[in-house]
């Protein structure tokens, strides 16, 4: 049987993120960009990490990518990726 608690407040679902900072340095600009991953990364139950190099260059070089729980996507751009985040993790 459930507890009142667990009725009332359903757990939240968590993820981790982790992204290569020379890849972050590439593709992710200040301004808008960084108002929007803000917001997205300080919601609750995201967890991120930032990496010096997440051994992906092929992938680095050409595109902005994550790490989602382990699995690495990719986006166009900074905010393609940033939707696809928010998709993935339903957030």
């Amino acid at each position: 049987m459930k507890s009142l608690f667990s009725r009332i407040l359903p757990k939240q679902k968590s993820i981790t993120l982790e992204f290569c900072q020379n890849n972050l340095d590439q593709f992710i600009q200040e301004g808008e960009s960084f108002s929007a991953y803000r917001e997205t990364l300080t919601k609750p139950g995201v967890h991120y990490k930032e990496y010096e190099c997440l051994s992906n260059c092929l992938i680095c070089r050409t595109q902005p990518y994550c790490r989602i729980n382990g699995e690495t996507i990719t986006g166009q751009d900074a905010s393609n990726l940033l939707y696809k985040i928010k998709e993935i993790a339903k957030l």
